[in-house]
């Protein structure tokens, strides 16, 4: 079982707390059951937290490292960054501790395995399994990109997989967050912050990175399940750190039995230059989310589940996830009392035609009351903004407040007015798609919706895609 990854941290206020004759130590409350992981800072623990009988995880300073050294700054900065957050994908802070001594962390335990130790026991990963995996490591990124946080240490020892099919995104210690100060520079000139097999180029190369530098490391990893190699690996004698910056990714060929719709994913995440990528962690999931629909997958958490049993990690699937069936049929009423069904059905049809008329009626005067709020100008740059981020999928012309303000896709949020705004996404071989959406001042929403595209002339054609639009000011 693994909690985290290549910096893998944890320490005591003394001597390890592992041995043949010595008791476990004690962070706090929790009483150390073993050692997980250990890096050059920190090393990581397996505990039981007391009198609750839970197990954590600890994440400590090594003993040789003061709590006053500029070293300790890069687990507070970590216990920091992992205090603003709140996600399924990502582990929950339970404490931080700093003592004159000693400093840690207590976390939420992933019990499970690393995708380093499924890939390794694995080989490949099936294509539902691993758009399940990615789909997970999007959300955590969506969540943490929305908060100006980077991870910059996406890896294959960095994501964890939970016997229950449960994805967690972990090790924060290099991630920039753009209210926070940058880490020291590492102990020692052989350490790195970050894994250069799975970096950026502009990472690698030390230029400005931004929330794209963690899709292109996404697409290494999607790479990675599905080839069983990541896509820089060579014989040769350069550095990994020099074929990501010079080589094109290998190619995922069609010996490997990988949907077509998937490899561009991947080769989406992979390119060079950060403009060429998805925009977003969240475009990068819609996209993930559809392929995964296309392939008629099985719940995220089961086809997890299954692939640990498969590489044998597990001995099965937890019966409550073989359970997962779907919807059932409404039962058949009695024969004996069909007539009085009819009746009752025609009754509620009645109900249900003439509501939907007072509903349709309602409807339009709501979006006629929209469209007269509308017809004042739209204030695009206000003094405090929040800020729409709009996906639409192929593509759809976007109306706020009754005005045309873009032309979907587009890189740059949205700055809107704080307060209520109508919003309305027009194709035209596809029906208008409205939503009202509710801002307050720096807040940031994601507007994600599938046109209902109908076929235009031949089945696989439809409207082609607009001009480009100019960039949101």
């Amino acid at each position: 079982m693994v909690i985290d990854s290549e910096t893998g941290s944890e320490a005591a206020h003394g001597p390890p707390p592992y041995g043949a004759n010595m008791h476990p130590e004690l962070f706090g409350s929790c009483r150390v059951l073993k050692v997980i992981a250990s890096g050059p800072l920190t090393e990581v623990y397996l505990a039981e937290q007391q009198p609750l009988q839970r197990q954590v995880a600890i994440k400590a300073l090594k003993s040789s490292i003061s709590p006053s050294s500029p070293f300790a700054f890069t687990l507070a900065r970590e216990a920091e960054i992992l205090s603003s957050l709140r996600h399924d994908n990502i582990p929950r802070l339970l404490e931080f501790v700093r003592t004159d001594t000693a400093m840690w962390i207590a976390m939420e335990l992933c019990d499970g395995f690393s995708l380093r130790e499924v890939l390794d026991a694995a080989k490949r990963i099936e294509p539902h399994a691993a758009v399940a995996i990615a789909v997970g490591i999007a959300r955590a990124l969506a969540h943490i990109h929305d908060r100006g946080i980077i991870h910059c240490d996406i890896c294959s020892t960095n994501v964890l997989l939970s016997r229950s099919g449960d994805v967690m995104l972990v090790d924060f210690g290099s991630a920039q967050a753009e209210n926070l100060p940058s880490s020291p520079e590492p102990v020692d000139g052989q350490t790195a912050l970050g894994s250069p097999a799975y970096m950026s180029p502009e990472q690698i190369l030390g230029e400005p990175i931004d929330a794209r530098s963690d899709l292109f490391s996404l697409g290494i990893l999607l790479h990675e399940m599905l080839a069983g190699k990541r896509p820089f690996d060579d014989e040769d004698q350069r550095t990994a750190a020099h074929r990501v910056r010079h080589d094109e990714a290998a190619a995922l060929g069609p010996e490997l039995h990988v949907p077509r719709a998937l490899s561009q994913v991947a080769a989406t995440c992979l390119r060079k230059l950060p403009s060429d990528r998805y925009g977003s962690a969240a475009e990068a999931r819609a996209a993930l989310d559809e392929v995964a629909s296309n392939l008629g997958a099985p719940p995220r958490k089961h086809a997890i589940a299954s692939l640990l049993a498969r590489a044998r990690l597990i001995d099965r699937a937890p019966a409550a996830l073989d359970r997962e069936q779907p919807d059932a049929p409404a039962l058949q009423p009695p024969r004996a009392s069909i007539l009085g069904a009819t009746r009752m059905l025609l009754a509620m049809l009645g109900l249900i035609v003439g509501g939907g008329a007072l509903i349709h009626f309602a409807f339009r005067s709501d979006i006629e009351a929209s469209a007269a709020v509308g017809r004042g100008p739209l204030e695009l740059n206000p003094a405090q903004p929040g800020y729409l981020r709009v996906l639409a999928r192929p593509w759809a012309h976007v109306v706020i407040d009754g005005q045309q303000v873009e032309t979907t896709p587009f890189a740059k949020p949205i700055p809107l007015a704080a307060g209520v705004h109508h919003v309305t996404l027009r194709h035209p071989n596809a029906p208008d798609e409205r939503r009202v959406v509710r801002l307050a001042a720096g807040e940031r929403v994601v507007l994600d919706v599938t046109m209902n595209v109908r076929t235009v002339s031949r089945p696989d054609a439809s409207a082609p895609l607009p001009p480009p639009s100019s960039p949101t000011p």
